[in-house]
């Protein structure tokens, strides 16, 4: 309240001193008009002179070039400040406010330079996007324990989005069973040998989490030998072995040995399908008994993915590990 009245009052010396002296006013305004700390109008760009060469000075005001200030204000080169602000180059000045080159301020401290722009206390950035992963080949791994899926075992889940395969884990107990199962029938054991591999690609879901459709891209591949025990051997005949690792879905390369047929062998998974699945518990069905490719797998769906296939015809020999 106290610089409102005082305010008037320098608008009316600044009037009187106008109307008594026609001779050195200066018509110019000052550019840019700034309102802040509350007060609006209070002071008038550009300077109204009281004199000629020094200009004129009210209330303790100092003037140079003949402009003139009131209120304890100063300018320079023409422009008026009033309560205390400062004008430089014409602008002017209200409440605090500074103003250069003719720029305006607005809120008692704010700046505006080169011709009034104003930057809205800062910018904002909205949120984050979604993130996708992203393929990459890795090595399987060969243990004894992964024929079932480690702690918590299988938990069910929502599946959703993209999974990544991040690591496979072969059991040389599945692998290849449909052979492993006849021979073992026939009073024999498969023994495997030099068992590696890997395993690239990603699972698209879409649909509720319990249900939609499921796109595989990825390839898993083993290779590997296995010695066949000559009881295993139909007639002596590793040919015959040969296409049992073909109806299993691998291709091998059998040959008479001592004890029987040795075999070198390729499993690969086919890739780039794409089907239907629904939810159940802990299990989760792909595609359909009348289209004859349904498949049924335990899975878990908690900080990833985990998954173990229990189809029999052939299944993948082990637990497959997806991040998103």
């Amino acid at each position: 309240m106290k610089h409102l009245g005082l305010l008037s009052l320098v608008v009316s010396v600044v009037m009187l001193v106008g109307c008594g002296t026609p001779s050195g006013t200066d018509g110019g305004t000052g550019g840019g008009g700034a309102t802040g700390g509350g007060t609006t109008g209070g002071g008038t760009g550009g300077a109204q002179g009281g004199g000629t060469g020094g200009g004129s000075a009210t209330g303790g005001g100092s003037a140079t070039g003949g402009g003139s200030a009131t209120g304890g204000g100063s300018a320079t080169g023409g422009g008026s400040a009033t309560g205390g602000g400062a004008a430089t180059g014409g602008g002017a000045a209200t409440g605090g406010g500074s103003a250069t080159g003719g720029g305006s301020a607005t809120g008692g401290g704010g700046g505006a330079t080169g011709g009034g722009g104003a930057t809205g206390g800062g910018g904002a950035t909205g949120g984050g996007g979604g993130t996708s992963c992203t393929p990459q080949q890795v090595n399987v791994t060969v243990s004894g324990s992964c024929n079932a899926i480690p702690p918590p075992g299988p938990c069910g889940g929502q599946l959703t989005g993209r999974y990544c395969y991040t690591a496979f884990c072969v059991s040389e107990a599945l692998l290849l069973a449909d052979i492993q199962s006849a021979c073992a029938n026939a009073g024999g054991a498969i023994a495997f040998s030099n068992t590696a591999g890997t395993v690239n690609g990603s699972l698209d879901f879409t649909g509720t989490g319990s249900s939609g459709a499921v796109t595989r891209n990825a390839t898993l591949t083993i290779t590997g030998n296995a010695a066949v025990p000559t009881v295993c051997v139909p007639g002596g005949q590793c040919g015959l072995v040969q296409q049992a690792f073909t109806q299993a879905g691998a291709t091998a390369q059998c040959q008479t040995s001592a004890s029987g047929c040795a075999c070198s062998y390729t499993y690969v998974v086919p890739t780039g399908t794409s089907t239907t699945f629904t939810t159940a518990g802990n299990v989760v069905t792909v595609g359909t008994i009348g289209m004859g490719n349904q498949r049924t797998y335990d899975y878990c769906a908690t900080s990833g993915l985990r998954y173990r296939e229990t189809t029999s015809d052939p299944a993948e020999p082990g637990v497959a590990t997806l991040s998103q």
